[in-house]
């Protein structure tokens, strides 16, 4: 996946911005419906009605009048494993797992639905005047690094760079989480830097 700078690849599908309000898609708004879908099984490719608008690493669940086709389940959450095209996708049952084994194209009419794309966080912890900012934090810390990572090393801008380590406690149990961003940017005005 080559870098992409638009805001809305980084912060997500529900990501706004209107009347100088930054609006997030948190884990609150549980399922989008995208569109309806079909499954080929000889191929485990799935093709939407309409373009779905998912990338690599998007969460989703299928839904059915009927019965889903073999190998999907509905309300379990898999993976966007490729992309193909704008209506097709594969889907894995881990992110970053093996192409999942569909079987048959079951029957009845199947939807796939699009789960929040900032998952770490609650309408609750991002409320404006009763949130939590360590919660918000957290979450878009947590969600630039998934992206950075889901971009091939080449691909990356060499004026900017992302890391995250994860330090284990076993006496508490507790991990620290470090992420470290690093922007080069013009003396003088303090932009970053173009590519």
């Amino acid at each position: 996946m080559a870098f992409d700078k638009t805001p809305s690849t980084w912060l997500g599908a529900g990501y706004s911005l209107a009347g100088n309000e930054i609006s997030l898609e948190t884990a609150t708004a549980g399922l989008t419906v995208l569109t309806t879908c079909t499954a080929v099984a000889s191929t485990d490719v799935i093709t939407t009605g309409a373009a779905h608008g998912l990338k690599i690493g998007d969460r989703v669940q299928f839904t059915t009048t009927d019965t889903l086709p073999s190998g999907l389940s509905a309300d379990v959450t898999y993976y966007v494993l490729t992309v193909p095209s704008t209506t097709t996708l594969t889907v894995s049952a881990v992110s970053g797992g093996d192409t999942l084994d569909i079987t048959d194209t079951g029957s009845g009419t199947h939807s796939i639905n699009r789960l929040a794309t900032i998952p770490e966080l609650t309408d609750t912890e991002a409320n404006a005047t009763s949130g939590d900012i360590r919660k918000i934090l957290y979450a878009l810390c947590e969600r630039f690094a998934k992206e950075w990572n889901g971009i091939a090393t080449a691909d990356r801008p060499s004026n900017m760079t992302i890391s995250k380590s994860i330090s284990p406690d076993v006496s508490t149990g507790q991990d620290t989480l470090t992420y470290v961003m690093r922007f080069i940017t013009e003396a003088t005005s303090r932009e970053v830097a173009d590519e």
